[in-house]
């Protein structure tokens, strides 16, 4: 249905999507001078069906995503549902542990999103945003996945920095949980 038709812009991801691939890339397509924060979605792997959800929604809105980018960890061809949602758990649980070991972060197991800040020509964990959707859901803070996209996607217009999107999404109270996790 989308195939190789999708735009090829930083988020969609072709290989398998480890989290070396995935900063890499990151490295490679952002600009050394630039301070810019992207979006690390861990997915509940025990709900493939959120997950899927969500990625359908992405799809859906591509044209919508503003300036923020999204990765998925641990999926090959993210993006590409005519070939069907592809997990290859390995690759998952390669990045979390990639993740873990380069930072204080840890996975929570639910569908989470990790907001990071390329900075310097690095990635930086000195101001990380974590989003426990799967929570933030349960607890009502918001009504669903597609309300909250919308509001990362306006704040994106004019957030390049972590500690902006936490101050745009202040419902959250967003601000308590940006976190140095160097």
């Amino acid at each position: 249905m989308f195939g190789n038709h999708l735009p090829k812009r930083p988020g969609y991801c072709k290989s398998k999507c480890t989290l070396k691939e995935i900063f890499s890339y990151v490295r490679w397509a952002y600009s050394c001078n630039t301070t810019k924060t992207f979006i690390l979605v861990w997915v509940n792997k025990r709900h493939p069906q959120s997950a899927t959800a969500l990625l359908k929604m992405f799809v859906q809105n591509n044209w919508r995503w503003g300036d923020i980018d999204f990765y998925f960890p641990g999926f090959k061809n993210p993006l590409d549902f005519s070939i069907g949602l592809k997990l290859n758990v390995l690759d998952f649980g390669k990045s979390i542990k990639e993740l873990e070991n380069m930072s204080k972060w840890r996975y929570s197991g639910n569908t989470e999103f990790l907001f990071l800040e390329f900075k310097n020509g690095e990635i930086s964990f000195e101001h990380t945003l974590s989003l426990n959707i799967d929570q933030l859901l349960q607890n009502n803070t918001i009504s669903s996945i597609p309300v909250l996209m919308e509001d990362i996607i306006k704040a994106s217009k004019s957030c390049t920095q972590v500690s902006e999107f936490a101050n745009q999404l202040n419902y959250l109270e967003a601000s308590k949980v940006v976190k140095n996790l160097s």
